[in-house]
């Protein structure tokens, strides 16, 4: 059977005034977070994609995210990409690639859940969490 979400997207935006925010799509225009509509062009980079999974405490996945994955005693943290090659999303960092689908579980009809995978931040304003 195949899974089906809804589409859900982001996009991180820089001001002039050195003000950065986060802000989702509803419907076909970005305006929540900041109460008015974004228009204009955007770089792709900075629109992030959910992947379709939540993690272990049902916060959504998105492209750009910085999870902490458990496997044992074994702790790492990844960035959440696309990969155009393999059409499919995984989590990399130093070299080290995980496939999103080798983490899943079943939750229900309509969604997975990643048990053993934690949203700690993201790119754009926790990047020092690669390190």
């Amino acid at each position: 059977m195949i899974q089906s979400f809804p589409l859900k997207c982001r996009l991180w935006v820089s001001y002039d005034d050195d003000c950065d925010k986060m802000v989702y799509a509803e419907g076909n225009t970005f305006t929540r977070g900041i109460g008015f509509p974004v228009t204009g062009s955007f770089d792709k980079d900075k629109v992030m994609w959910h992947i379709g999974f939540v993690d272990c405490n049902s916060k959504d996945i998105y492209a750009g995210d910085i999870v902490r994955v458990t496997k044992g005693d074994s702790i790492k943290v990844y960035e959440v990409k696309w990969s155009q090659q393999a059409a499919g999303y995984y989590f990399i960092n130093n070299g080290r690639y995980i496939a999103i689908n080798g983490c899943a579980q079943s939750h229900g009809e309509n969604f997975h859940m990643l048990d053993n995978v934690e949203v700690i931040g993201n790119i754009f304003e926790h990047a020092e969490l690669l390190k």
